[in-house]
């Protein structure tokens, strides 16, 4: 039997898991990788990426493990999805998360039924 704090935990891991791919927009180099023009590793490549260069994510989803960017120039491009890490912005997560949800109390019925709580003592 599953915990109730374990279905707390699982519900946040899949809400995070579908928000942050749509809030992530920006990504850093890690290691050198080739901006190339197409997502395949036998295509042109357009230039030499270096570790900590700065990108721009123009579509969140990779495409056959490459991520559709643009650098600080305004070279648009492809780049393996390994080489990169995509940075997200917390405040979006939270603005996300937390989005105003009206008063909440109102909804909730007054005559829904109440168990009496179980009772136990803890030894530990």
């Amino acid at each position: 039997m599953i915990s109730r704090y374990s279905r707390r935990l699982v519900l946040l891991a899949l809400a995070l898991g579908c928000v942050l791919p749509c809030l992530a927009q920006n990504a850093e180099v890690r290691r050198k990788v080739y901006l190339r023009s197409s997502p395949d590793v036998k295509d042109k490549s357009l230039i030499l990426l270096k570790p900590g260069d700065e990108l721009e994510l123009v579509d969140q989803a990779p495409t056959d493990g490459f991520l559709h960017v643009r650098t600080e120039d305004g070279e648009e491009g492809w780049v393996k999805e390994q080489n990169v890490t995509v940075a997200v912005d917390a405040s979006k997560i939270i603005a996300t998360l937390a989005a105003p949800s009206g008063n909440v109390s109102d909804l909730i019925s007054g005559g829904w039924e109440k168990p009496e709580p179980n009772k136990s003592t803890f030894h530990g």
